[in-house]
């Protein structure tokens, strides 16, 4: 089966089909049915038939969901004996209870007859076997099976029901259509489910299958009565006998995307237990679903034409049902809502909050149900059930937000369902094309929502047997050229590693960088590799609608001092509701909060890993960050020199911000030094910017230090903010980086991984983490600014090629011992299947749990 959104709703194009199949022949049945039948026997049939009706109901609401959520998890043989057994016995005792109470009120429906009684108690218990057997297809995901049932059980019914009415059995061979039509879906569905079946009272000590027979129960139960209870109200206190018939069957009309939603609900929920996809991922689709489908319908409805409607409603009954349809269809419609929304409150287990929302909107139609009808009659109650059921979705609605974020919300696509029906306005007084071009746009609609794909994001779920986990690779710029940051660097050689994991990230707009196929780039529009607040804001915005459906979300940031932001952060679905790790590439500030939440923090020196065990954080690793070795490579200097610009000489270079201490200062003195041994020594800056004022002062300072110091124009290269890095790493012979502290750059700067991969020796400072650089080669010198041996390492690079060749060398060396992309990402491979591993076995463990109560 094809997992995620798309599979759940191709599940519910069967069973909506199924249903249609069985509601039109179940519609000419009923036709059929008041010429076969006196009119007497077929007030005795309607009444058996509404007591059979309230069976089914109940008998769906109880034994089925339960057993499909159990069988949907693939529980181990044990668990699934017990959960069988429970149904089972359940199905039983409510069966014969049912047939008991059936059988009595039969006979006194049919004035005595015992042969009704005993059918319509043989048809009561059969509609219970029946939806159990359903609902373990239900939860083997059987679903094009469970369709085929469905429709053939109508199908047997009309048939027997018909020839035994012809063969002069009257209202009980009706009733026995009904009991046939039962017993078939049993014996097609039982067996397998039978072969479980455990002696033994095991099961009646498992508290999880009672608590979820209860949660489940209690919202299905709560459903039906929200639905229903405008008719029992009307039924008790209308005065207005005529007007209730005709809201009545406005409500019937009004109706048909409850059907609907039940078919989705079905596959939904089987999907969600099952694991197939979240929540998070398959609401807003089939809520989107059942909006569209919902609009057509109810449009339909409302601008029924009179002269269709007398075609099966008496000539009585139109003009009051056109009155009040407008509130009616919009009723029906949320009452849809309420049905499909309350699944994933059932798949999830948030049966409370649920039962709350339904509790409140019961208790609000009962109370505005009385008062309207007191006061306006029939319409005062349609005013009242409009209320209660836009009550209770509002509250459903919220209640998802909250817990699984905006990306529950439906998309826009649904709305053009909205501008397809607004012909049926203007083809009111034609009611032959108007019932063409309805049913011709109820199929389109129907076909595209429930069988087109229409959103490549909505196939998105866990990954079964092969498939790769999917990873949400967060960072605070976007993943795209320059390669400015430390975050998108690291997120680059993640994405080019061939680690079997699908990476989603935020890229530059129009970025054209080779990606492979199973990546998917987020292109948002940025004015640099550093975003602006108001691009920080966009990408907060973009993460908090994103309904991917991923394993885990991997952060990585530089954090600032900000508390707000921290909350904001964890307060977003993507980041709360998925296993989060986070690596820091900058110890300077760290949110204990948010890292204590994550189920790994990742460091890429010992120096915040220290820092981190020290604050309390137990699941703390250290990953080396690395470059990638085959594009950074030894290269001569000339070429690079010619393409830069630049004059064949010897270069140092100095990478960084004009940032107080940044180490600039540094970089012009030792150049200034040096140049009194060698004139033609030349300083490239690559000074990434800032905004704000200092940045300014602190680039006027450093030029007037560079004009103190006696470095003209020709002896310092500002290459710009964008500057070609690799290149400027090639035509010099060392890189300085000196800083009084490293800020919040990368503890290990990239730009000094970068220098190592192209063999090219660093001059650092002792600070930070700076000094873990080190391994005892002429390829990493730490010292103090203006140390001697800084002069004397650089001076050894620029007059002997031997010293250059060697620390060359050793550079390299140490780039491929330490500072591998391919290590980096094999480390980041294994910690997500650890991570992935322990998030399995607990949720195993749950599951085990709730199976042994």
């Amino acid at each position: 089966m094809v997992p995620g959104v798309v599979a759940i709703r191709r599940n519910a194009g069967w069973l909506t089909i199924s249903a249609l199949i069985g509601g039109g022949l179940n519609f000419l049945y009923a036709l059929g049915l008041t010429w076969l039948l006196p009119v007497r026997d077929y007030a005795a049939f309607a009444g058996t038939q509404a007591l059979l009706v309230v069976c089914g109901t109940a008998a769906a609401a109880s034994a089925p969901w339960m057993l499909s959520q159990r069988l949907a998890r693939n529980p181990p043989p044990a668990a699934r004996r017990d959960a069988i057994s429970f149904a089972v016995f359940l199905t039983l005792a409510q069966g014969l209870l049912a047939a008991l109470l059936v059988g009595a009120l039969a006979a006194a429906i049919g004035h005595g007859s015992l042969l009704l009684a005993a059918v319509a108690a043989s048809a009561a218990f059969s509609i219970f076997a029946a939806t159990t057997s359903a609902g373990y297809l239900q939860g083997r995901q059987r679903f094009a099976r469970l369709a085929v049932l469905l429709a053939g059980e109508v199908g047997v019914k009309v048939v027997s029901g018909v020839l035994l009415v012809l063969a002069g059995a009257g209202v009980a061979g009706v009733v026995a259509g009904i009991a046939l039509g039962a017993v078939a879906v049993t014996l097609a569905a039982a067996p397998p489910m039978l072969r479980d079946l455990e002696a033994g009272v095991r099961w009646l000590r498992d508290r999880g299958l009672w608590r979820l027979l209860l949660g489940l129960s209690g919202v299905q139960v709560g459903v039906v009565v929200l639905c229903n209870l405008d008719l029992v109200l009307g039924s008790l206190l209308a005065r207005d006998s005529a007007g209730f018939a005709g809201y009545q069957v406005a409500v019937v009309l009004s109706r048909v995307p409850f059907y609907l939603a039940s078919s989705l609900s079905v596959a939904v929920f089987t999907g969600l237990v099952s694991r197939k996809s979240r929540t998070s991922a398959a609401m807003g689709p089939m809520v989107g679903i059942l909006i569209a489908s919902t609009i057509v319908v109810g449009v339909s409805v409302a601008t029924l034409p009179l002269p269709v409607a007398r075609v099966f409603l008496p000539h009585s009954y139109p003009s009051t049902v056109e009155s009040l349809v407008p509130y009616t269809a919009p009723a029906g419609a949320l009452a849809a809502l309420t049905n499909l929304g309350t699944t994933f409150f059932q798949a999830e287990g948030r049966f409370s909050a649920a039962c709350m929302a339904l509790a409140v909107g019961i208790l609000a139609l009962s109370v505005g149900g009385v008062a309207g009808l007191s006061l306006l009659g029939v319409r005062g109650l349609a005013y009242a059930a409009l209320g209660a059921q836009l009550l209770t979705a509002i509250l459903l609605l919220g209640l998802a937000v909250r817990y699984w974020g905006l990306a529950v919300l439906p998309r826009p696509w649904p709305l053009a369902a909205s501008v397809a029906a607004l012909p049926l306005f203007v083809l009111r007084p034609l009611p032959a094309v108007w019932a063409a071009y309805s049913c011709v746009l109820c199929l389109a609609v129907g076909w595209q929502t429930l069988f087109r794909r229409h959103d490549a994001g909505d196939d998105q779920a866990l990954p079964q047997g092969g498939r790769s986990p999917r990873v949400y690779l967060l960072t605070v710029g976007p993943i795209s050229p320059p390669w400015n940051g430390a975050d998108t660097n690291l997120g680059r050689a993640l994405v080019n590693a061939e680690i079997g994991v699908s990476f989603t990230f935020l890229g530059q707009l129009g970025d054209t960088t080779r990606l492979a196929p199973e990546h998917r780039r987020i292109e948002l529009s940025f004015a640099t590799g550093i975003p602006t607040p108001r691009e920080q804001l966009r990408i907060l915005g973009r993460i908090a609608v994103e309904h991917g459906d991923y394993e885990l979300v991997h952060m990585i940031a530089t954090f600032g001092r900000s508390r707000l932001r921290e909350e904001l952060l964890w307060a977003l679905p993507l980041i709360r509701n998925h296993p989060l790790v986070v690596t820091c590439p900058n110890g300077d500030y760290l949110p204990q909060g948010l890292l204590g939440r994550a189920r790994e923090v990742v460091t890429v020196s010992a120096h915040t890993e220290q820092r981190l065990r020290g604050l309390g954080l137990e699941r703390v690793r250290r990953i080396a960050p690395g470059v990638d070795l085959k594009t950074f490579r030894p290269q001569p200097a000339a070429e690079a020199q010619r393409r830069l610009g630049l004059e064949p000489r010897p270069y140092l270079l100095f990478a960084g911000h004009h940032d107080p201490g940044g180490g600039l200062d540094a970089a012009l003195r030792l150049t200034g030094e040096l140049r009194a041994d060698f004139p033609g020594l030349g300083l490239l800056t690559a000074m990434r910017s800032r905004p704000g004022r200092e940045h300014a002062r602190e680039r006027e300072r450093a030029r007037a230090l560079a004009a103190d110091l006696g470095l003209e124009a020709g002896s310092v290269f500002d290459l710009g903010p964008f500057a070609d890095i690799p290149r400027a790493l090639q035509a010099c012979r060392a890189v300085l980086f000196q800083p009084l502290r490293v800020g919040r750059k990368m503890d290990l700067p990239m730009v000094l991984l970068e220098a190592l991969a192209f063999g090219r020796p660093i001059i650092v400072s002792p600070v930070d983490a700076l000094p873990e650089l080190a391994d005892g080669s002429p390829a990493v010198t730490v010292c103090e600014p203006g140390d001697r041996a800084a002069l004397e390492a650089a001076g050894r690079l620029l007059d002997s090629e031997a010293a250059f060749d060697q620390g060359s060398a050793a550079a390299r060396r140490l780039a491929e011992c330490r500072y591998s992309a391919t290590a980096m990402a094999d480390a980041y491979s294994q910690l997500y299947a650890q991570v992935l591993g322990r998030e399995a076995a607990a949720s195993a463990a749950r599951e085990l749990a709730e199976a042994v109560g």
